[in-house]
């Protein structure tokens, strides 16, 4: 034969799972071997630091603003360049976050991430990945925001 292949399918319900596997095997091949499992979640937390220049304060408006735009930022990042087996850069969602806020109202100047699960993470130490199973996708659960100032 020519082999297997595993297909882990992102669905929300059995049904819509059952319906999946039975569409995929009125389709298959002959002499591939299919093996099914639906996605399982790693749900992370995420606290992102940012870090400003001068003295000028936020409001609370100011605040929320920027909030929202990390809010924002993640949930752009993990639907846009996460998918099932796919592992997370830290450092290439600080740099996506810090584009993304990059603004000439305020004075960010550096992001920081730290990221935290209830579940144990395997983290590659020396690239700082999260390593995931070819069948787990990894989604964000809490995000927090820490205001730093550095008035010079």
């Amino acid at each position: 034969g020519f082999g297997s292949v595993l297909i882990a399918l992102d669905v929300s319900s059995e049904d819509e799972y059952r319906d999946i596997v039975q569409n995929i095997e009125a389709m298959k091949r002959d002499g591939v071997k299919y093996h099914y499992c639906q996605v399982d979640y790693v749900y992370i937390n995420l606290t992102v630091t940012i870090k400003m220049l001068g003295d000028n304060i936020f409001t609370t408006y100011d605040k929320n603003e920027v909030e929202e735009n990390i809010k924002t930022a993640i949930e752009l990042y993990f639907n846009n360049s996460i998918y099932v087996g796919k592992k997370l850069s830290k450092n290439r969602l600080e740099a996506y976050i810090l584009q993304y806020l990059i603004d000439e109202k305020y004075d960010i100047y550096e992001t920081e991430l730290e990221i935290a699960s209830n579940t144990n993470l395997n983290i590659d130490s020396t690239t700082g990945q999260i390593i995931v199973e070819p069948y787990q996708r990894l989604y964000p659960n809490k995000i927090r925001t820490v205001i730093e100032y550095n008035a010079d």
